[in-house]
């Protein structure tokens, strides 16, 4: 067993939005909705999940980030440079479409 450590910044930018930042790993929103429901958007649009508290979408966060950081020791590639990678091949296939 290993303990993974991850900092995360909170910018509350309104009462239903936040900005969080974990290091250079990931970077994104929480959305807190009328119903008290949190909602932590990431990468442009992709829900990670609603969640009932504020602590528990933290807690995602930081599970999601260790995960990231642990592939990227394991594989050499860093979530940021396969979202890179990713982009440019869907540009690739797009164009192939055309």
């Amino acid at each position: 067993m290993s303990i993974i450590e991850c900092e995360i910044e909170l910018d509350v930018i309104n009462d239903s939005l936040a900005e969080f930042k974990c290091g250079n790993t990931l970077h994104s929103f929480i959305q807190i909705s009328q119903k008290e429901n949190v909602t932590v958007i990431i990468d442009d649009g992709y829900v990670l999940g609603t969640f009932d508290c504020c602590v528990c979408a933290i807690k995602e966060i930081a599970l999601l980030t260790a995960r990231i950081e642990e592939a990227d020791k394991k594989y050499g590639i860093s979530y940021q440079r396969l979202k890179e990678l990713s982009h440019i091949a869907s540009s690739v296939r797009f164009f192939y479409a055309i």
